[in-house]
C-alpha cells in the first residue's frame, strides 16, 4: 500500500519557537483534519467526529479504516509519504496514538532537496511541477490554525463551525496539498535515497526522537542573568552612542564616524572588522563590541533551546538528514548545533559555567568576567550535557580530495600516519618538519593550507580565510602577495588536486556538449539528461550517490580577473538566502562538491555502523559524531578506541581511502 498524507493542526505553540516534536506534543495541540490517498486514489478526509455532522462529505468511514489500518495493521513493504514527513509522523503519535515505524516513511521534502529543489512545498511546486499552491491557505491557516491575534477575541480559537464556508475551503487546501505532494512525489522520484541512505534517515529519525540532554536549570538561571546584564550595557552604549543596540541604521551611522567601512552591521561585516580590520577607534571597537555580545545570535541560542526543551529535559527533532543541499551533510534545525560560538583562546568557559550552576549572582560573575554577554555566547556548548563520546574523523577532506585526484604521495603520508600539516609547513618554510612543534603557529598555517587550498583558493581567499596565520606583512597588500605565495608553493606539491580540478570541469562541460554521454574524471562520473521534465548535470560519486545540479548549462561569464570565459551555472539555493539564484561553476567548485559530499557518504556509513552496533549516537555534527555514554561505557578504559574503529569500518566503495578517527570522553559536548 502506498499512502500520501498531509494534515493540518490547531495549537497555542508556535511550532517556529518550539520545533515539530514540541509542538506536537503540546498539550493544546490537536489534529483537525487530515487529507490521505491510498495507491494514488482521489483524497478521501478525515474530520473529528465533532466536526462530521457539519460538512457533507461521505468518506469518514473510509478514513477512519485507513487510520485504523496504520495505527495496528501497517505492514513492512507500505510506504506513507508526506512532505516534511517528521510533522505528520509525530502529530500522528502524539495526538492519535498512531505511531508509523521509521521504516515506513519517506519524506517527499528530502527527495526534492536531492533534486536540487528548496525545503517548502510552495515553491518546490512552482519550481517542479508548475503549479501555484493556493494564496488562500495562508489566510485559513491563520484563521483557524492559530489563535486570534488581535480585538476581544485575542488568545482565544476560530472554530470550523463558526465559518463552515471557509473551513470547507481549508478542507479542500488540505486535499489540495495532498495532491500537490503527489505529483512533486512522482516527479522526483527517481531522486529518492537508497541502500544505505535510506538507512541513515530511519537512523536520524531515531535519534531526533532520543533528544539532546539540556542542563535546564542553569540555563533558566544564565538567561535571567544575561536579562540583568542588558540593562547595564543598554544604558551604557545609549549614553556613549546616543541611540539604542536595536537602532540598527543610527549605530551604523555612529560607528562609520568611528571608522567603520561598512553600510550594515551583518556578522559577517561585524566580525570582520572586530577580528581583522580593527579600523574603528578604541571607543568604536568596544560599543561595536558591545552591541554584538547583546545583540548576536550566540547568547540567543539558550532562548530557542529552552523553547524546543520537552519534559524530558532533552530537545528533540533537531537535525535534517541530507540537510545541507549540495552536499548532503546534515543540517541542524531551531537549535541550530553545528554553528554555536567558539570560546575565544585562553577564555576559561567551563569555570565561568560553574559560576552560573552554583547559581553565583551577576555581580559575583561580572567580578570575574565582566563581559557576561561574551562568555555566555561562547560558554552554550556546556548546557548540552553529557557525558559524550566525541569522535571526529580526522582532516577527512584532505585524506578524500587526495584519494579523488589521485595525490598519492599525500595518501601515504596519511596511510604512514604523518604529520601532513608539519609537513606541509616544512615545505613553506623550507625547515625539516619534525622540528615544527605542535601546537605552533607554522603548523597552523600548513593546517590552513592543507584544508583550505585544494578546492581553487586563491592568494586573496587564503587571506580573507586565514588571516591569522600568514607571516609578515604589514599592510593587507603584503599580506594577501605573502598568502599568493603560500598557495603556489601547495600547489606545487599538489599536481595532480590541481589537475583535477581542470580535469573535472572538462568532463561536467562536456557532459553538457554531449547530453547522455559519461565523462570519467577518475572516481567521478558526469553525464548531462532530462529528468522527469528537468534538465540536470549528474556527478556521480564513488558511493553511488549523485550530485544533481539543476537546469545546469553553459553561459559566458567574468573570471574574478576580469576574463570573459564559457563557464558551468546551475540554479539552486543562495547561501547567504533563502532565494535561488544562478551560480558559477568552475574546477575547483566542482572538486569541493564532490570532497565535501564524499565526506557525508563516510559520515552516513560510520554513523549507521555506529547505530547498528547499539551506540547511543545524540548528535551529528560538521564530521564528529557524539556518543552519549552510560556508567558503563565510562568505566571501559577502551570505550574510544571501539568507537574509533566503528566509526571507520569501511564501506566497499571506500578501497584505498585512509579513514582515521580521533575520540574524546567529556562531560558536555564541546569541539
Amino acid at each position: 500500500m502506498d499512502i500520501n498524507i498531509d494534515l493540518e493542526t490547531f495549537s497555542r505553540s508556535n511550532i517556529r519557537d518550539s520545533g515539530t516534536i514540541r509542538y506536537a506534543t503540546d498539550p493544546t495541540t490537536e489534529i483537525l483534519m487530515a487529507a490521505i490517498s491510498v495507491d494514488g486514489d482521489p483524497c478521501i478526509v478525515w474530520l473529528p467526529p465533532s466536526m462530521r455532522p457539519i460538512f457533507g462529505r461521505a468518506e469518514w468511514d473510509r478514513a477512519d479504516e485507513v487510520l485504523e489500518y496504520l495505527k495496528h495493521d501497517i505492514q513492512p513493504d507500505d510506504v506513507v509519504r508526506a512532505f516534511n514527513a517528521q510533522f505528520e509522523k509525530f502529530c500522528l503519535s502524539a495526538q492519535m496514538e498512531i505511531s508509523i515505524p521509521s521504516e515506513n516513511w519517506v519524506d517527499t521534502q528530502i527527495t526534492a532537496r536531492r533534486a536540487g529543489f528548496p525545503n517548502d512545498l510552495a515553491t518546490v511546486a512552482s519550481m517542479c511541477i508548475g503549479e501555484s499552491k493556493d494564496k488562500e491557505g495562508t489566510r485559513l491557516i491563520r484563521k483557524f490554525s492559530i489563535p486570534i491575534s488581535t480585538g476581544k477575541r485575542k488568545g482565544e480559537r476560530r472554530y470550523g463551525w463558526e465559518d463552515p464556508a471557509d473551513y470547507d475551503k481549508f478542507i479542500d487546501y488540505c486535499i489540495q496539498d495532498v495532491v500537490v505532494e503527489q505529483k512533486v512525489s512522482q516527479k522526483t522520484k527517481p531522486f529518492e535515497a537508497k541502500a544505505s541512505f535510506r538507512v541513515g534517515t530511519i537512523f536520524t529519525d531515531r535519534m531526533n526522537e532520543k533528544g539532546i540532554p539540556v542542563d535546564v536549570a542553569t540555563a533558566n538561571h544564565a538567561i535571567k542573568l544575561r536579562e540583568e546584564a542588558e540593562t547595564t550595557v543598554e544604558a551604557e552604549f545609549y549614553d556613549t552612542v546616543g541611540c539604542k543596540p536595536s537602532q540598527r541604521a543610527q549605530c551604523v551611522d555612529w560607528f562609520n564616524d568611528q571608522g567603520y567601512q561598512y553600510s550594515s552591521l551583518d556578522e559577517e561585516h561585524v566580525t570582520r572588522e572586530l577580528e581583522v580590520d580593527k579600523s574603528m577607534t578604541e571607543i568604536g571597537q568596544k560599543m561595536m563590541r558591545l552591541r554584538y555580545n547583546i545583540a548576536g545570535s550566540a547568547v540567543k541560542k539558550l532562548d530557542k533551546m529552552l523553547a524546543m526543551v520537552m519534559p524530558d529535559d532533552t530537545v528533540k527533532g533537531v537535525f535534517s538528514f541530507g540537510g545541507a543541499q549540495q552536499t548532503g551533510r546534515w543540517s541542524s534545525q531551531g537549535l541550530q548545533a553545528q554553528n554555536l560560538k567558539k570560546p575565544s583562546q585562553g577564555m576559561d568557559t567551563s569555570a565561568f559555567y560553574e559560576m552560573l550552576k552554583n547559581r553565583a549572582s551577576l555581580e559575583e560573575i561580572t567580578a570575574v568576567y565582566p563581559d557576561y554577554h561574551h562568555y555566555l555566547g561562547c560558554s552554550i556548548r556546556h548546557f548540552l550535557t553529557g557525558p559524550y563520546c566525541l569522535c571526529d574523523y580526522a582532516a577527512i577532506e584532505a585524506r578524500i580530495i587526495a584519494w579523488l585526484a589521485g595525490q598519492n604521495d599525500l595518501l601515504q603520508h596519511f596511510r604512514d600516519g604523518r604529520d601532513v600539516y608539519r609537513i606541509m609547513a616544512g615545505k613553506v618554510f623550507r625547515v625539516d618538519p619534525d622540528g615544527i612543534g605542535k601546537p605552533s603557529p607554522e603548523r597552523d598555517l600548513g593546517k590552513a593550507l592543507v584544508l583550505g587550498a585544494g578546492f581553487g583558493l586563491g592568494g586573496r581567499g587564503f587571506f580573507t580565510q586565514s588571516a591569522d596565520v600568514i607571516v609578515g606583512g604589514e599592510t593587507e597588500e603584503d599580506k594577501v602577495e605573502i598568502a599568493s605565495g603560500y598557495i603556489q608553493i601547495w600547489r606545487e606539491e599538489n599536481p595532480d588536486i590541481v589537475d583535477y580540478w581542470r580535469e573535472c570541469e572538462n568532463a561536467a562541460m562536456n557532459a553538457i556538449r554531449n547530453p547522455g554521454k559519461k565523462y570519467k574524471a577518475r572516481m567521478l562520473t558526469y553525464y548531462y539528461g532530462n529528468l522527469k521534465g528537468r534538465a540536470y548535470l549528474i556527478c556521480k560519486l564513488p558511493s553511488g550517490r549523485c550530485l544533481n545540479y539543476l537546469d545546469a548549462k553553459i553561459k559566458l561569464a567574468t573570471t574574478p580577473w576580469d576574463e570573459k570565459r564559457e563557464q558551468i551555472h546551475y540554479y539552486g539555493k543562495s547561501s547567504t538566502h533563502r532565494s535561488y539564484q544562478w551560480h558559477k561553476m568552475y574546477g575547483g567548485k566542482f572538486v569541493q562538491h564532490a570532497t565535501q559530499a564524499t565526506a557525508a557518504d563516510v559520515m552516513v556509513n560510520g554513523f549507521n555502523s555506529l547505530c547498528h552496533a547499539g551506540y547511543d549516537v545524540r548528535m551529528l555534527i560538521h564530521d564528529e559524531s557524539c556518543i552519549l555514554l552510560d556508567d558503563d561505557q565510562m568505566n571501559d578504559p577502551n570505550i574510544g578506541d571501539v568507537i574509533e574503529a566503528t566509526m571507520c569500518e569501511p564501506a566497499s566503495w571506500m578501497a584505498g581511502l585512509p579513514i582515521e578517527a580521533e575520540s574524546n570522553l567529556v562531560p558536555f559536548y564541546h569541539k
